[in-house]
């Protein structure tokens, strides 16, 4: 069946931001006592939201004290320029030529809905998808595949009809979740065989081998 829609992850698909997430956090973790940490080891723990960042970066378990973190955290992302945060190499002509084969595109993101939106628009430009959105309350995280589901119905496709693209195990098991295939991306926060161990139907390593999936 043709591929109607494409949705995509953020943060280690279409936006390298790890730089400045492991910024904002070490700001964070080192005003509140904890040790920072290095970018490889940020790697390893994106990508599930952001008091699960705190919690895999502190083995803290006190609900009150990760919500403190991460409000912190979310103040800095919305008051602090993103100095260092840049669409991958080849994302851009990878929506261009999406647009032109018709293909409508979405991004789903753990990162809060606020917040997705405001980097979508600042990097990427929202006005060029047909839907994004962050966690919202109502909804569980990813891997949960609601929000992947409810997205699909705003869409008007199915499940079959899409392809789901993201960096981290957590995307893979999404789309599984969804019923969607799965696209790993090895330029992201995670490796190939992470991503194939999470269920990935297919790796790519640069994004124009997207359009030969389609």
């Amino acid at each position: 069946m043709k591929v109607k829609a494409v949705i995509f992850d953020l943060d280690g698909t279409l936006l390298d931001s790890l730089e400045d997430l492991s910024c904002f956090a070490n700001e964070v973790l080192e005003q509140n006592g904890f040790a920072p940490l290095g970018l490889e080891q940020f790697k390893s723990i994106a990508g599930y939201g952001t008091k699960e960042l705190f919690q895999k970066a502190t083995d803290v378990n006190e609900d009150a004290l990760l919500e403190k973190l991460a409000r912190q955290y979310l103040y800095l992302y919305h008051t602090r320029p993103q100095r260092y945060s840049k669409l991958y190499e080849g994302i851009e002509q990878l929506l261009q030529d999406l647009h032109k084969l018709s293909i409508q595109k979405a991004i789903l993101s753990n990162k809060p809905d606020g917040l997705t939106k405001k980097c979508v628009e600042d990097f990427v430009g929202g006005g060029r998808f047909d839907r994004v959105c962050g966690h919202m309350e109502g909804f569980a995280k990813k891997p949960n595949g609601e929000s992947t589901r409810w997205l699909l119905s705003r869409l008007g496709v199915g499940p079959a009809e899409a392809l789901f693209v993201g960096d981290t195990q957590t995307d893979m098991q999404t789309a599984a979740a969804a019923g969607i295939d799965a696209v790993g991306v090895s330029w992201g926060f995670r490796d190939e065989a992470t991503l194939r161990s999470g269920g990935a139907k297919h790796i790519i390593h640069h994004p124009k081998e997207l359009l030969g999936l389609l």
